[in-house]
């Protein structure tokens, strides 16, 4: 039971967007009305709100991953299969359209247009929550600097692809549990799928 409340309690943390919410509140700016691409994310904080906003946003987009799986630790065997959902959950919850503040006060929330996200920041803080237990972040640390700033792939989506591509191999190689194996395989596919999506967006 523990295992579907942590993946719930992620699901529901992840679908919080701070980067369309803080720099609307803080700012008076609607990033999705100012940003090219629409994207509620904190590259688009950094550009059109400024760093300071940038970071704030970004650091949240990151403990909203950390947290969940974070605290899931003290609760759950990180061998079970269902901890895979738990490791997974918030990632789904920002690439999903679902939005708990826009579920808990409608007409409060009704200006939030977009409600999912390019789920990057989220999918690092949910392996970095698996520390000390786990390093598998490094798995997909490494080729996302790797293809940033040995060989650059652009567009950003490819980049993304690509690198999210390498990150299930280079967990199998780091000698994960099958859980974890299954974990990095859930968000990968998030992530790929969704990247996909906005290829195909952009191509329209």
């Amino acid at each position: 039971m523990s295992y579907l409340i942590f993946a719930l309690l992620g699901f529901c943390s992840g679908s919080i967007m701070y980067s369309q919410i803080f720099p609307y509140v803080f700012l008076g700016k609607d990033i999705t009305a100012l940003s090219d691409d629409g994207n509620p994310g904190c590259s688009n904080v950094f550009l059109h709100a400024g760093i300071p906003m940038g970071i704030l946003c970004l650091i949240c987009d990151i403990f909203k991953g950390v947290l969940p799986v974070f605290l899931s630790l003290s609760f759950c065997d990180i061998r079970h299969f269902l901890f895979a959902l738990v490791l997974a959950a918030p990632v789904l919850g920002h690439a999903s359209s679902f939005c708990l503040l826009k579920f808990i006060a409608p007409k409060k929330f009704q200006w939030m247009k977009q409600c999912s996200g390019k789920v990057i920041a989220v999918s690092f803080g949910c392996l970095i929550g698996l520390m000390p237990q786990s390093y598998l972040v490094f798995a997909l640390v490494i080729p996302f600097l790797f293809f940033s700033v040995v060989f650059r792939i652009n567009p950003h989506s490819y980049h993304v692809i690509v690198s999210f591509g390498c990150f299930f191999p280079l967990a199998v190689i780091h000698g994960c549990s099958r859980t974890l194996l299954l974990g990095s395989f859930l968000i990968s596919t998030i992530v790929i799928t969704k990247h996909l999506q906005f290829l195909k967006e952009e191509s329209l």
